[in-house]
């Protein structure tokens, strides 16, 4: 199934772009929005599965897991986030359906709260 993962490609094309996590690891969308995305980064971030910490850039890659193998993944980090309200098969889901909608290989970056994007070079 398609997933998408933290990427370093593309880093630095904006100016404001941050990569904390390991490249490869699992991405989903965060939960928290402040009220001024310009001045922090959760507004335009991935937030990693894995370390916990953001990107703004995703890329897409195709992944030998089920939709319940990857509920687990996705159950196992919002614990470790203290997440305890998220529906980890309703995320996982969404996730594999916000993916399916790009190519493997498009690297995705957050414009906003809402939008998704493939990363255009500026």
């Amino acid at each position: 199934m398609k997933v998408l993962v933290s990427t370093s490609q593309t880093q630095g094309a904006r100016d404001n772009d941050f990569h904390w996590t390991q490249d490869g690891e699992l991405v989903y969308v965060g939960f928290v929005s402040c009220s001024a995305p310009v001045l922090c980064g959760c507004g335009r971030s991935f937030s990693g599965m894995d370390s916990m910490k953001g990107t703004t850039t995703a890329v897409v890659e195709e992944r030998k897991l089920t939709l319940t193998e990857y509920a687990n993944l996705v159950a196992a980090a919002m614990t470790r986030a203290g997440w305890t309200f998220v529906e980890p098969a309703r995320v996982a889901r969404e996730l594999r359906d916000l993916a399916a909608h790009f190519d493997v290989g498009d690297v995705l970056e957050r414009q906003d709260d809402t939008t998704i994007a493939v990363r255009r070079a500026s």
